[in-house]
């Protein structure tokens, strides 16, 4: 079962993220796994803990990416982890009204992909 990590780190992308979990799960039902830190992360656990461990078993990363988190140090981080595993893994950056050039680190060296339905099917499904 393909295992799927989304991650977000303000309230914009959150709410992208969130929209995404819920799409991706009416589409795909019981064929993949998802980590979202809102939804899965208890109250009071060690979350690093468990955002370590979840980046360690994925190799398909959807990152929702807006201008106000686009040089975040988290998200590069997240993005870095789950690419470092260099033949599997597919980190899928979704932008958010991003300007142009765009920021710096991991995320601007994957390929990126407007926020489009159509362009997460086909990366998640392989």
């Amino acid at each position: 079962m393909k295992k799927i990590f989304i991650s977000w780190s303000v309230p914009l992308s959150k709410r992208i993220a969130d929209h995404l979990y819920d799409w991706i799960e009416k589409i795909f039902q019981e064929k993949v796994t998802m980590f979202l830190s809102n939804k899965e992360i208890q109250t009071g656990s060690r979350w690093i803990i468990d955002i370590g461990n979840h980046l360690n078993d994925t190799a398909f990363g959807i990152f929702c990416i807006t201008k106000e988190n686009i040089n975040s140090s988290w998200i590069n981080f997240e993005a870095g982890a789950i690419s470092k595993k260099l033949i599997d893994s597919k980190v899928c950056p979704v932008l958010n009204k991003l300007p142009r050039p765009l920021g710096r680190g991991i995320v601007q060296m994957i390929l990126k992909m407007r926020r489009k339905r159509r362009g997460i099917r086909p990366a998640a499904s392989q």
